[in-house]
């Protein structure tokens, strides 16, 4: 990591949340329980959810059929698309998600 990018870790970013009194009220009780301030307890669980999140959205898990089949077309590849493919290569995805 560069010493840019590791001063970038090290300084404060301030996060604003609004919420309603109840779940105010949740959060307080499950971060006391837990032996750690308000603060600590939030960026503790988003923390963990980013990381989730990220995980999973940056690799792909296939069943064993489909490891199979996915191996078999590597190895013996059509000569031709076929139309299903066709039309997939018609659709590119940008990175929200969305079809252009």
């Amino acid at each position: 990591m560069s010493s840019a990018a590791l001063c970038e870790t090290k300084q404060s970013a301030r996060l604003d949340l609004k919420t309603n009194q109840l779940v105010k009220n949740q959060l307080e009780e499950a971060a006391a329980l837990s032996g750690v301030n308000l603060t600590a307890f939030i960026l503790s669980a988003a923390s963990e959810k980013a990381r989730e999140v990220m995980k999973f959205n940056s690799h792909t898990t296939l069943s064993n059929t489909a490891w199979t089949n996915l191996n078999e077309i590597l190895e013996n590849p059509p000569t031709e698309a076929t139309p299903a493919l066709k039309a997939l290569m018609q659709r590119r995805r940008t990175k929200s998600g969305s079809t252009v």
